[in-house]
């Protein structure tokens, strides 16, 4: 039962990490429509580092497309001076 229950977690893991690409990826779309306003320091540097990765959405799309892109955008893969962008440290 170890077995199967370990790659049960992992693909609950990889789908986890997919949500949290599309995710990150509309919320770059949801900055680009508030402009002028800009983001703080931490998420303005992840959200430079996913539009250089995918360019804004001009017509509706489903964004699960972008998710080979995206994945780039994935939190655990942003370099950690992006994630500590905000000048705090990671806890």
């Amino acid at each position: 039962m170890g077995p199967i229950a370990a790659r049960k977690a992992r693909s609950v893991v990889e789908q986890c990490a997919r949500v949290l690409a599309i995710e990150i990826l509309a919320a770059c779309q949801a900055l680009d429509f508030l402009s002028p306003l800009r983001p703080g320091r931490g998420a303005r540097a992840a959200y430079e580092t996913v539009r250089r990765a995918v360019p804004f959405m001009e017509r509706d799309r489903v964004l699960a497309e972008d998710h080979p892109q995206g994945r780039s955008a994935d939190p655990g893969r942003l370099p950690a001076r992006r994630r500590r962008g905000a000048g705090g440290r990671l806890r």
